[in-house]
C-alpha cells in the first residue's frame, strides 16, 4: 500500500504498520529515536512486497556481467531489499545479508503481465541464480570477480525466495554509496532486452554528473572493446561492427525510447571512428520528468511546507497522526523533565511521517 491508497482510519494504521513493522499493535512507542507504530493490525510473514526502486551503486551498475532476463529481474528484486537503515538512520545492509520474498512480489514489483510464460521464465531462472557471477572494479583499477549469493533457496510449495548475498557483494552496495542510481524497478519489467537493460543502467548512472544542463547529460566516452567487455558480449558475437551497432546499440536505444515510463529519453548516440573504424561512442540523454530521490529526507524549502504535506491528506489520517502524538505527550505530563529531554524525539517523529507521506 502507497499513501495515495489511504482512504480511513484502517488504511493509514496499515500503511504505518508496513512502514515501522512490530509483532503486536497497540498502541505508539518512541524508544531511542525509532519509531514503532503499533496498531491491532498483525504483520504477517506472508504480507506483499511491493518495491517501487533499487538503490544501485555505480560500480555495480558499471560492473563486468552477463546473465539472462530472468535472473536479472529476480536478483534486481533481491538488491532492493537489501539495504535498509540502521538506528541512526545510516543506509547499511541487512545484518544476515539474506532476503526473502516470494514470486507474486516479483510481479508486482516490476509490474509484469501475469501468464504462464513470465512465470516460468523466472522460475527457469531459479537453477541458474546461484551460478551468477560479478565482476566488480574497485577504486584502484582493479577487478575482483564474485559470486552474487552464498546460497539460494526457493520453497515450490510457498513459492518463495531466500536469497543471501556473499558478503563482498553486499560491502560494494555500501562502500560506492557514494556514487549511486536509484532506478524504477519496473524498468526491469518493461524492458526485455538484455543490452536494454545495461544500457538503460549505464545511462542512468550518469544522470547526476555535472555536465548536465536543461535535464541533459551525456555519457564519457566509451570504447566499442570496453562495452563489450562490460556486458561480456565476445568478440565472436556480432563481430562486423555494423551489425554489433543495428543488433546491439541501436535496438536497446529503440526499446528505451518505447518505455513510456522511462525516467529518461536516449536522444542519440555519437559514434567516434579511427579511420573507417567505429572504435567508441558516448550516450545523449534526457530527462524526462524529475524525480525525487528516496535517499533524500524531505527539504521544506524545496517545496512544500509540512503543513501543506499534511493537508493534502484526508482529514482522519490528520485526527489520527495529531491524537496519537498528543497522547503520547499527555503521558508524559507529570513528567517534564523526561518531556523536555524526549521533545525532539516528538520532532523526529513527525518528520518520519512527513518523509513517508510526501507525494
Amino acid at each position: 500500500m502507497n499513501s495515495q491508497n489511504i482512504r480511513n482510519t484502517e488504511d493509514f494504521m496499515k500503511y504505518a504498520g508496513e512502514l515501522f513493522p512490530a509483532d503486536e499493535m497497540q498502541d505508539l512507542e518512541l524508544k531511542n529515536k525509532k519509531v514503532v507504530f503499533k496498531t491491532d493490525y498483525k504483520i504477517q510473514e506472508s504480507n506483499p512486497v511491493d518495491q517501487k526502486y533499487v538503490i544501485q551503486p555505480n560500480n555495480i551498475t558499471r560492473a563486468i556481467y552477463d546473465m539472462n532476463l530472468g535472473s536479472k529481474r529476480i536478483i534486481m528484486m533481491a538488491c532492493s531489499l537489501l539495504l535498509e537503515r540502521d538506528e541512526n538512520g545510516v543506509l547499511t545492509t541487512k545484518k544476515d545479508l539474506t532476503v526473502k520474498f516470494r514470486l507474486e512480489d516479483v510481479m508486482r514489483s516490476l509490474h509484469l503481465t501475469h501468464g504462464s510464460t513470465t512465470k516460468r521464465m523466472l522460475e527457469d531462472a531459479i537453477e541458474t541464480i546461484f551460478d551468477q557471477k560479478i565482476r566488480i572494479r574497485t577504486d584502484d583499477g582493479w577487478t575482483q570477480l564474485y559470486h552474487w549469493f552464498n546460497s539460494s533457496n526457493y520453497s515450490e510449495e510457498a513459492n518463495g525466495f531466500n536469497l543471501t548475498f556473499t558478503p563482498e557483494v553486499a560491502k560494494a552496495f555500501v562502500e560506492y554509496l557514494n556514487g549511486y542510481s536509484v532506478i524504477n524497478l519496473d524498468v526491469y519489467g518493461n524492458l526485455t532486452g538484455k543490452y536494454s537493460i545495461r544500457m538503460y543502467e549505464y545511462c542512468w548512472s550518469y544522470h547526476n554528473f555535472k555536465n548536465k544542463k536543461d535535464g541533459r547529460w551525456e555519457t564519457p566516452m566509451i570504447s566499442i572493446k570496453e562495452l563489450r567487455t562490460m556486458w561480456m558480449i565476445d568478440d565472436s558475437k556480432y563481430p562486423v561492427m555494423s551489425d554489433f551497432k543495428k543488433r546491439v546499440i541501436e535496438v536497446s536505444k529503440d526499446e528505451i525510447n518505447r518505455y513510456e515510463n522511462s525516467q529518461f529519453t536516449l536522444e542519440d548516440v555519437e559514434y567516434f571512428k579511427q579511420g573507417c573504424k567505429i572504435v567508441a561512442c558516448k550516450f545523449h540523454c534526457k530527462l524526462n520528468s524529475i524525480k525525487t530521490d528516496p535517499l533524500k529526507s524531505l527539504n521544506p524549502s524545496a517545496g512544500k511546507t509540512n503543513d501543506e504535506i499534511l493537508s493534502e491528506h484526508n482529514e482522519e489520517v490528520l485526527k489520527l497522526f495529531k491524537e496519537m502524538i498528543a497522547a503520547k505527550k499527555a503521558e508524559l505530563e507529570n513528567d517534564p523533565e523526561r518531556l523536555n529531554k524526549e521533545n525532539d524525539i516528538f520532532q523526529d517523529t513527525q518528520q518520519i511521517i512527513l518523509d513517508k507521506y510526501k507525494k
